[in-house]
């Protein structure tokens, strides 16, 4: 085989023979096809979605933590050892769960209502980010919202957010947009944590 010395066209030399363009053209071919948020993306009159479920599986807003327990003892996905807190610098009270499987951790949060939202950390090595978000929009069509790090969808009365790495959040909205119910939902596995630490002290 004759060498080819390294040119424009063939910057590889005779090992490579496709010209730059059709390089190009085929890279950005691969980032179109492989790309799972490329022909879903939102746009700005998305409108609100009409059939979100008001909470995870069984846990629906609104239920007491007694109730909440007995779910939990319940599930097959959650262990049974609950953890009870409170969010800082708010009246909101939080059970904590570890998962058995799918579920790293979980978390229900409650005002005087009852359940306004679920926390699911999502075991990366059972379940992946493309699996759950092609569920979601295929459920729920395309998300409202959309960015690197979330995916949207909301309904007058619900929002449910898929988070990276890989995080599920079920919040109850009120026609006021509650504010509690908002900053409750930013609560994390990361400040459960360090609330525990400072609790030694």
């Amino acid at each position: 085989m004759i060498y080819r010395k390294p040119t424009a066209e063939y910057p590889f030399g005779s090992h490579w023979k496709f010209p730059i363009a059709i390089a190009v053209g085929v890279l950005l071919m691969a980032a179109r096809i492989f790309s799972p948020l490329y022909a879903q993306e939102p746009t700005s009159d998305t409108p609100l979605n009409t059939n979100l479920p008001t909470g995870f599986a069984r846990f629906l807003f609104g239920m007491s933590p007694a109730m909440i327990e007995q779910l939990i003892e319940e599930s097959e996905y959650l262990e049974s050892a609950i953890e009870r807190s409170l969010v800082p610098r708010t009246t909101t009270r939080v059970l904590s769960v570890r998962g058995t499987s799918f579920i790293r951790r979980a978390h229900f949060q409650f005002n005087e209502s009852g359940l306004i939202s679920v926390i699911l950390n999502i075991n990366e090595e059972e379940v992946d980010h493309y699996a759950l978000y092609s569920h979601l929009s295929a459920r729920y069509g395309p998300p409202q919202s959309l960015n690197p790090r979330s995916s949207e969808w909301r309904s007058v009365t619900v929002i449910l957010r898929l988070e990276r790495p890989l995080t599920v959040k079920y919040i109850a909205r009120s026609p006021l947009e509650n504010r509690q119910q908002l900053d409750a939902a930013q609560f994390s596995e990361q400040e459960s944590t360090r609330e525990a630490f400072i609790d030694l002290f």
